[in-house]
């Protein structure tokens, strides 16, 4: 209907995060510089938040787009559907970290392999960026758990401002105002 009325080449208001189509306001670019630092500088986590249509998930879609066209030693785990529970959330993430697990396998050792993967990675002189959307979907049991796991595979502080082995990216709906 529209495409022939305004003679568009393409379907408008498509909800999808064609990265063509984004337009960054100063408020956008700001949480962008903001995450790009917290990601470069290898700090453990950072929020994004927001109110309902804000624009958090193509921002995060925008982050990882320019994560990897200025840095191909980063590795991303990409999470838009969190509804899932811890022992999903280790084998997806080892799934795309490129490490095979038996069907069978229990949440400790699936933890100890997604350890081992994110240790591997670092002493490679990589560094692995999770980014989780929708985080204000998850169960309480299961972000306490999630982030608790996550904290375990953090080296021991040498300094003062530790490196981590991996940074996290949440993403949330801020709720009423």
């Amino acid at each position: 209907m529209y495409e022939e009325y305004w003679k568009l080449k393409e379907k408008p208001f498509d909800n999808n995060y064609d990265l063509r189509f984004l337009f960054l306001s100063l408020q956008h670019e700001e949480a962008i510089t903001r995450l790009l630092y917290a990601v470069k500088d290898k700090r453990h986590g950072v929020i994004l938040s927001g109110q309902y249509g804000a624009g958090k998930s193509i921002i995060l879609n925008y982050l990882i787009h320019r994560i990897r066209e200025m840095d191909d030693t980063m590795r991303i785990v990409q999470i838009s559907d969190p509804m899932m529970t811890m022992t999903e959330f280790f084998r997806e993430f080892l799934y795309q970290l490129d490490v095979e697990t038996e069907p069978n396998a229990t949440r400790p050792l699936l933890s100890s392999l997604l350890r081992k993967r994110l240790v591997d990675i670092h002493d490679q002189g990589g560094h692995t960026v999770i980014s989780i959307d929708e985080t204000d979907l998850i169960d309480e049991d299961t972000m306490q758990r999630c982030a608790c796991c996550l904290i375990c595979v953090t080296p021991k502080p040498r300094s003062r401002w530790p490196r981590w082995y991996f940074a996290v990216v949440w993403v949330m709906r801020r709720r009423g105002i």
